[in-house]
Order: structure tokens, then C-alpha cells, then sequence
């Protein structure tokens, strides 16, 4: 099991959000406080870092920078259950992912390799602010969240095959001659992913869309109008 840490805007945006579409605990919520009483004084406050202004993505040797001050600033090279994945990594070639469910948002995927390890970590960096939002560690021997990310691997894959693209809407055969494949790796709140790690490739053929995740399966559709997503 992957071990994660979620910055506390990145909580508040995208995990503790209301659902219109009801709970998959019928109404109840669950509350996680600490359990000593308050403290009589304010602690200290961290510093507040400077964001960058929006009106550009990030390059990405910036986002590899904000990455890897979020995992210093947050503390977590000198936690025991992080250092097996984070000592002696490096930062790999950042992966830029737009949110669908937002407008005008991006983020930044920064792997971390260890030699002969492969990818043992992975940080999310807002690609346009440059705000630290999350991280992931992967369990020893744990299988990559990073290894389908190759853009002419998933179209090998994918174009010339046949796919069912729904109950009513039949089947589509993906052609060489009319497919568009977007720029970047996409990903919201849905079904087939939960977690931000784990975007898309996303194409389009007319007006139907095709989504490869990044571990090579396939869907023709996301759900997101369910409890709990």
C-alpha cells in the first residue's frame, strides 16, 4: 500500500468536497480531532512562500525545485516511513496533467528514481502557482504508477482497436487517418481514478473520447455522478 501525504489546501480542494449525489455512508460523516485539549498560545507560523503569478505554466526545473522544497518543508525525508523511498532519489522528467473538473488547472507529476529502484515516489506540484499539493511513496518492489506514460506506446496500443463505446452508442474502430491525441495527461475525481497519480491520456475521435490511465487500461467513459466520487 502506497504511503501519501496531502497538503492541507490540496485537502480542502479536492478530497474534502461535498457530493451532491449523496454519501456512500448514507449521511454520515466522520470527524478526526485531536484528542488533547487546545493550546493556550498560537504555535509558530511557517513562512509564507511566495507563489508564482498564473499567467504561465511553470518550467519544469521550477516545478522539480517547488517539489522538492515541499518535501523539505513538509518534513518528510527525516520520517521513518518515507526515507525508504525518498534517500538517494532523484527527480525524474516532470509530467504535466490538466483537470477536467476545473478551469484553467494544472499540475505537475515530479517522479523520484532511485538507481536500479526505478520510480519509488512521486510529488504533484500545481503547474501554474507552483503551490507543493501532495506526495506519494511507493512500497518496496510496489509496481510504478509512472510506467505507461509513453505517448507512442499508448497509441500502439490503441489505434486500429475496436471498442465498445456504450450500450447505445455501439462500437468505434480508432483509424490512423482520425484520431487527435490531447497534449497533456488529463484526470478528475471519477471512478476509474482517485487518485491524482494516476491521470490519463486522453483521445478524441469526433466527438467521442477514449481514456488510456497511465497503467494501460482503457475506458470509454468516466463516472463521476456516484456516491463517494
Amino acid at each position: 500500500m502506497a504511503n501519501e501525504h496531502i497538503a492541507y489546501g490540496t485537502w480542502q480542494s479536492t478530497y474534502a468536497t461535498g457530493n451532491k449525489y449523496g454519501s456512500l455512508w448514507n449521511g454520515k460523516y466522520v470527524a478526526v480531532c485531536d484528542p488533547d485539549p487546545p493550546p493556550e498560545r498560537r504555535g509558530a507560523q511557517p513562512p509564507r512562500v511566495k507563489r508564482a503569478s498564473g499567467q504561465t505554466l511553470l518550467r519544469p526545473e521550477t516545478a522539480i525545485k517547488n517539489a522538492l522544497a515541499g518535501l523539505r518543508r513538509h518534513g518528510l525525508p527525516d520520517r521513518k516511513d518515507w526515507k525508504g523511498a525518498l534517500n538517494n532519489a532523484e527527480p525524474g522528467t516532470p509530467v504535466l496533467v490538466q483537470r477536467l473538473d476545473e478551469t484553467d488547472s494544472y499540475y505537475f507529476i515530479v517522479p523520484l528514481k532511485r538507481p536500479r529502484k526505478g520510480i519509488t515516489a512521486a510529488v504533484a506540484v500545481d503547474a501554474r502557482f507552483g503551490d507543493y499539493r501532495q506526495a506519494i511513496a511507493l512500497p518496496p518492489r510496489g509496481s510504478s504508477i509512472l510506467t505507461a506514460l509513453d505517448s507512442k506506446a499508448v497509441l500502439n496500443q490503441i489505434v486500429g482497436r475496436t471498442l465498445q463505446m456504450g450500450d447505445r452508442q455501439g462500437r468505434l474502430t480508432v483509424r490512423k487517418e482520425a484520431y487527435c491525441l490531447y497534449p497533456t495527461l488529463v484526470w478528475r475525481p471519477c471512478l476509474e481514478s482517485l487518485s491524482p497519480f494516476f491521470p490519463f491520456h486522453m483521445l478524441t475521435v469526433g466527438d467521442d473520447r477514449i481514456y488510456v490511465r497511465v497503467d494501460s487500461r482503457i475506458f470509454t467513459s468516466l463516472h463521476i455522478n456516484m456516491p463517494g466520487i
